[in-house]
């Protein structure tokens, strides 16, 4: 990809995936170069990242390892050199699994909220308790059942 510039169709797919993962607490940075990612063919440079998207060296190294660390790129190596590549990961459990560890946390800790509290307050935080728990094993169902699914 990184001879000619990105087709529309792409860059309009990369600026929507930076509005829908904003509200996750992506950076645009981050977002972009995750839809890239998803729509090449074959792994990724990090000179081909920054050249494709117009970005400092520095901000593509610093969104691919976040991405690597929370599941949703995979770094690869070449072999024979010390160069890296960066891929889409092929089990799309990404982000998913850490917020439905954290709505489970969050959960427990409304559960355990007690002490002081009127019996309003405290079937408040038990209803928000139960949904948080559910939210979390709706998530976990959805990867056991498709999160480890082959590409296609």
């Amino acid at each position: 990809m990184s001879n000619a510039p990105l087709p529309a169709s792409t860059q309009r797919f990369m600026d929507e995936m930076v509005t829908l993962m904003e509200p996750w607490g992506w950076s645009r940075t981050i977002a972009r170069v995750f839809a890239y990612l998803l729509v090449r063919e074959t792994p990724a440079t990090l000179d081909e990242i920054v050249a494709d998207l117009g970005i400092a060296k520095s901000n593509a190294s610093m969104a691919t390892r976040e991405l690597v660390d929370y599941g949703n790129a995979v770094r690869l190596r070449q072999p024979g050199t010390k160069q890296l590549l960066f891929d889409a990961p092929s089990a799309q459990t990404g982000p998913f699994a850490m917020r439905s560890a954290m709505l489970r946390r969050m959960a427990d800790l409304l559960g355990e909220q007690r002490e002081g509290m009127g019996e309003a307050a405290v079937r408040r935080l038990s209803r928000q308790a139960d949904f948080l728990r559910a939210m979390g094993e709706a998530i976990d169902g959805v990867i056991r059942e498709k999160g480890d699914a082959a590409p296609e």
